[in-house]
């Protein structure tokens, strides 16, 4: 099963993309939407894992948000990614604040201790908005949907996401979710599982 971690948006920053994807397809008729519901900040790729790997990947997700406390991020500017692609993906970069790279590299450490290769290349925290064929568009179109001052995502919790690959496009389901702990040793954990039912652990 293919599945990533990543970190879940809030409703008002989902509003906010929707937003920006209706002004987007308005001003570019090649501009292809993603899905509101697959709208969320990738932390780590996992690719195909078990069934097994994914419960105990939830399992210990728990414990990498202990001792963070919930943090904003800036929206950075418009990147079009991806080579060799006749459509490629139109982002939103994130500011690489320390917070959200020292997040980030747990997550990995913590996969790595699983078996799961992570990617190689430098992480590049971005949203992903929909794909378009290049180039990147005039700036002068694209900076004023960032609105002043420039919008901010807050980052609070993380979840575990399967993705399966259909003809329209990636369906996303959610595996399991874990807030952060402001305090070592505290005892507020929570994991969300695929019913929708919250558990304390």
């Amino acid at each position: 099963m293919r599945a990533f971690i990543a970190a879940p948006l809030q409703p008002v920053m989902t509003h906010r993309l929707m937003q920006m994807q209706q002004a987007l397809t308005t001003a570019l008729p090649s501009f292809r939407a993603m899905a509101w519901q697959n709208l969320h900040l990738t932390l780590v790729f996992l690719d195909d894992q078990s069934p097994e790997v994914l419960e105990e990947t939830a399992k210990r997700m728990l414990s990498v948000g202990v001792g963070m406390k919930p943090f904003s991020a800036p929206l950075a500017g418009w990147q079009l990614l991806g080579r060799g692609q006749r459509r490629r993906p139109l982002c939103l970069e994130v500011a690489a604040l320390p917070q959200l790279l020292e997040l980030q590299r747990r997550l990995s450490d913590m996969t790595a201790r699983l078996g799961i290769v992570s990617e190689r290349r430098r992480y590049r925290p971005h949203l992903t908005l929909g794909r378009m064929p290049p180039p990147l568009p005039r700036q002068e179109l694209l900076a004023p949907l960032l609105g002043e001052p420039p919008q901010r995502l807050e980052i609070d919790r993380i979840a575990l996401y399967s993705s399966q690959l259909l003809p329209n496009g990636a369906e996303h389901k959610l595996l399991a979710e874990a807030g952060f702990n402001k305090a070592k040793g505290g005892n507020n954990r929570k994991t969300r599982t695929e019913g929708g039912a919250d558990s304390n652990l």
